[in-house]
């Protein structure tokens, strides 16, 4: 009976000819591929453009939607475009904003959608931005010595003189030289050097902040960017610790421990391998029209002890 069995089963395959893999393969039907329908598209202060449109799956579930853009025609597709937005909203009508773009610039933009046929584009969008420009209004890369001009230290922590050691101001660690060797810029350490140490040489008080005047009375979506990093931890050192600091926004200048406690808490950064070295941006568009003190605060954590200032930007939008 086996022997039987085995003997039909080879017959059949024989009758049938050899399988191939499209036999397997569904067949490409381009007439069920997503259908896109264009809506609204706007653009705003010349970083932005928000595209409005319509999705049918066509028989299948929609795996993908964005929108793509690129000041080069030839090159908006899903590979070459520079500047991509998805949407993981299930819904058909789909509203995607594309940021990070240059004001008075004009970009080619389309959307997209992929099912299990393939990918479809939509109408493809001929939009120039507005023509604003985002301009500084304190930038310090700490190659120079003018953030002594700009930038002022808080000294929250006590120190103990009585053990020899006398603190000193962050600004005494600027070099020309770049001692901590990480790129090209030069570095201000907003930490506990006026700090206070143990008995044993650890760190039991480190308490200040690193601020500067802005004045937010002109210019549009104002933002702070930051870029930190730890002593110890990689790329500058080779220890696992990673430190953190606040972020933190005030309309009257920082004076005292008191202030800094009743001052906005804007964000808490805490450092680690994906952030480290990073530049981080924070809105500012809640204090708009005001003049404020932007601090960053850094206080003892066990986990970590000097905190590195590389960059620090305050910057809005100005309508050329």
């Amino acid at each position: 009976l086996f022997l039987f069995a085995l003997i039909s089963i080879l017959g059949a395959c024989e009758e049938g000819g050899d399988l191939k893999k499209s036999d397997f393969d569904p067949a490409y039907d381009s007439s069920k591929l997503p259908i896109i329908t264009m809506g609204d598209y706007s653009t705003y202060l010349g970083e932005t453009i928000t595209v409005s449109f319509t999705i049918n799956g066509n028989g299948s579930t929609i795996q993908q939607k964005g929108i793509i853009a690129s000041t080069d025609k030839e090159l908006l597709d899903l590979v070459q475009a520079a500047y991509r937005s998805y949407s993981e909203d299930e819904s058909e009508n789909t509203t995607i904003t594309l940021g990070g773009l240059q004001g008075g610039t004009t970009y080619y933009v389309a959307p997209y959608a992929v099912n299990a046929q393939g990918y479809t584009y939509g109408e493809v969008l001929t939009i120039t931005t507005d023509s604003y420009e985002r301009k500084p209004l304190l930038k310090e890369d700490f190659t120079t010595l003018s953030f002594q001009e700009t930038l002022s230290t808080l000294t929250l922590g006590t120190s103990i003189t009585n053990r020899g050691w006398v603190p000193t101001y962050a600004t005494n660690f600027y070099s020309g030289t770049n001692p901590f060797g990480n790129g090209d810029a030069e570095y201000v350490i907003a930490s506990e050097t006026y700090g206070v140490f143990g008995s044993e040489g650890d760190i039991v008080d480190a308490d200040n902040t690193l601020f500067f005047e802005a004045d937010l009375t002109t210019g549009l979506i104002p933002q702070v960017t930051i870029q930190a990093f730890c002593y110890g931890a990689p790329p500058i050192n080779n220890a696992n610790y990673y430190d953190s600091y606040e972020l933190r926004v005030s309309t009257t200048p920082f004076e005292s421990l008191t202030e800094i406690n009743n001052s906005i808490l804007l964000a808490l950064v805490n450092l680690d391998e994906n952030n480290i070295g990073e530049k981080l941006i924070f809105s500012l568009e809640d204090f708009i029209g005001q003049k404020v003190y932007i601090g960053i605060r850094h206080t003892y954590d066990p986990n970590g002890y000097m905190l590195i200032i590389s960059y620090l930007e305050c910057s809005a939008l100005y309508e050329n």
